[in-house]
Formats: C-alpha cells, sequence, structure tokens
C-alpha cells in the first residue's frame, strides 16, 4: 500500500469515529442541500479501502447494501458525477437496484476533500424521478460539499481537544493525589 493510500486510510478512520447523524451544523446543511438541489435524498460516504461506506443518510430508508450496489463506481469518483437519467446510464442500466429495487433516477456525487486534500468519500444526492440539474445547483452541491468537510474536520478538532482537556484533567488530578502522598 503506498503512503497516501495509508494517509487516506488513517484520516478515513477518524472520520470514523464521529457521530454525523448529531451534528446540528451537518444536518442543516443537509437541509439546505434539499432545499438548493429539490432533491429528496442525502448520502455521505466514507472510502474504506475499495469499498464506501454510507455514514448519513436523509430521504432513504432502505439498505446500505442496496444503494451501494447502485451507485459503487459513483461513489469512488474524484470528480462531480452527473447521471441525469440512471435508466439510461450504461453503469446502471443492468443493476435491479436502478430498476426494480431503489428507481433512482437522478444521482450527483461531489468528492469529499479534506483540508489536507485528501479525498476521503463523497457527497450525493438522489431523486427517485428524473431530474434537471443545472450549472448553478452542481455549482452550490460543490460549496456545500467544501462546508459539510469544514463541519466534519471543526467536530474532529473539538474531539481532540476535548479528548485532551480530559486526559490533562486527569493527569493533573493523578499528581494531586501523588503530592498528597497516598
Amino acid at each position: 500500500m503506498n503512503n497516501a493510500k495509508i494517509k487516506q486510510n488513517q484520516l478515513v478512520e477518524k472520520f470514523n469515529l464521529l457521530n454525523f447523524s448529531t451534528n446540528k451544523e451537518l444536518n442543516d446543511l443537509v437541509i439546505l442541500t434539499v432545499e438548493i438541489c429539490k432533491i429528496p435524498v442525502v448520502l455521505l460516504t466514507l472510502n474504506q479501502g475499495n469499498n464506501q461506506t454510507i455514514r448519513y443518510k436523509f430521504g432513504l430508508d432502505l439498505e446500505e447494501a442496496q444503494v451501494e450496489t447502485l451507485l459503487s463506481e459513483y461513489f469512488k469518483s474524484d470528480t462531480t458525477k452527473v447521471v441525469s437519467h440512471a435508466v439510461h446510464d450504461l453503469h446502471c442500466q443492468e443493476n435491479t437496484a436502478a430498476t426494480e429495487d431503489l428507481t433512482i433516477r437522478f444521482y450527483t456525487s461531489v468528492p469529499l476533500v479534506s483540508s489536507s486534500g485528501i479525498q476521503i468519500g463523497s457527497y450525493c444526492i438522489a431523486d427517485f424521478n428524473r431530474h434537471h440539474f443545472t450549472d448553478h445547483q452542481e455549482e452550490m452541491l460543490a460549496i456545500l460539499s467544501r462546508q459539510v468537510m469544514y463541519v466534519t474536520e471543526l467536530q474532529l478538532g473539538l474531539d481532540l481537544i476535548k479528548d485532551k482537556n480530559i486526559a490533562l484533567k486527569a493527569q493533573k488530578t493523578k499528581k494531586q493525589y501523588n503530592l498528597k502522598g497516598n
């Protein structure tokens, strides 16, 4: 495994510890995404080696495996991918998740790139209807995906500070206990 892949895996492991569904700022960004893009489904995926894991989903009450089967090729992309009509997309035509199970007709995926330039996953939107995605919406989705990255990196930083504070308090308590001769 090359050095870049090792760094990516280490970073993704940190992000995997976050509880995305309880992050108010992330939830606000998801609501903005739904409103701006006029779509019902938002997904946040993380790279897990050669696989993708859906870490956050909004508007979709289906098994993760079904979604991954349909969209796995697009989750892995390092560029924005737009599938305006999944039934006509070569990757989706033979896939029952597109034609029967999910009936997702529209899908867009934007890479999630950390401040250190490492792609950790994708910010995705989907619709059960065919959808025309404007250039403005695509631009707004790219901006929202960057904000999602900022919010999650901020949460990682806050969690690190919290953990350091707990460790320092424990160390201080131990020193005080040792000074008392116990």
